[in-house]
């Protein structure tokens, strides 16, 4: 598994950041690592989404609180997450949630979205 271990990526927009993501993310799974794709548009999530989906790995997309666990990949819009953090009914159950993952990676991570 992979612990407190934190690379950043720069690549230039068209050359193929989507598909790397989608590559490590699925590669991780296939490792055992529980793994969490965050985007802050949802253009590019569904994008991402698609390109997981095409090296043929099923991935959740975040939507609720109900079958948010026992996610091996899965895709969300940080200002989903951050929502759901900031309600006071979903909280607990995403801080745990996020807490699960082994593996995140922040499509455009410079952004304040994914604060």
């Amino acid at each position: 598994m992979i612990k407190n271990k934190h690379v950043m990526m720069y690549a230039c927009q068209g050359s193929g950041k989507s598909i790397l993501a989608a590559f490590m993310a699925t590669s991780a799974v296939k490792n055992g690592n529980k793994t969490l794709l965050l985007t802050h548009r949802l253009e590019i999530l569904k994008q991402n989404l698609s390109k997981i989906e095409a090296l043929g790995q099923e991935v959740h997309v975040v939507r609720g609180v109900k079958g948010i666990s026992n996610i091996p990949l899965a895709v969300a819009m940080s200002q989903t997450i951050n929502a759901r953090l900031k309600n006071p009914h979903s909280a607990e159950e995403y801080k745990r949630f996020i807490s699960e993952f082994d593996f995140i990676i922040i499509d455009e991570a410079h952004r304040g979205e994914h604060d």
